[in-house]
């Protein structure tokens, strides 16, 4: 059975309806913007701790908003982020109670300390 358009009335709605897909990359910025601090942070937890697969590297999307402990908080659970990239990263960053902690926990694979270029970078 077909309505006035042409197409059926259940064609017509799911043309009408726009499914929007989140990661959960997209779900901490969306909460950064749409909650204060403090109930952001409240939001961060829960949707981090659902452990989804993120699309980038989930700890320093964390850090980079400003919710250094809640990356903190979850860093064992992403062992693959541990890279040179996001460590530079936390050190030209400052980021502080991050570092302090990941270094205690050796969540950074330190090896590549041995690398000149790395060493400039920290210290320029």
């Amino acid at each position: 059975m077909g309505v006035a358009g042409g197409g059926s009335l259940l064609q017509n709605n799911l043309m009408e309806t726009t499914i929007l897909t989140l990661t959960v990359d997209d779900l901490i910025v969306r909460a950064c913007d749409m909650f204060e601090r403090t109930e952001c942070e409240k939001v961060l937890y829960q949707v981090v701790g659902w452990r989804i697969e993120p699309r980038d590297n989930i700890l320093w999307l964390l850090c980079h908003k400003g919710f250094e402990k809640v990356a903190t908080h979850y860093m064992n659970c992403y062992p693959l982020l541990s890279d040179e990239e996001f460590f530079l990263d936390c050190i030209v960053k400052e980021r502080e109670i991050f570092l302090k902690n990941a270094l205690s926990d050796q969540f950074f694979d330190l090896d590549f300390m041995d690398d000149m270029k790395v060493i400039n970078q920290i210290l320029a």
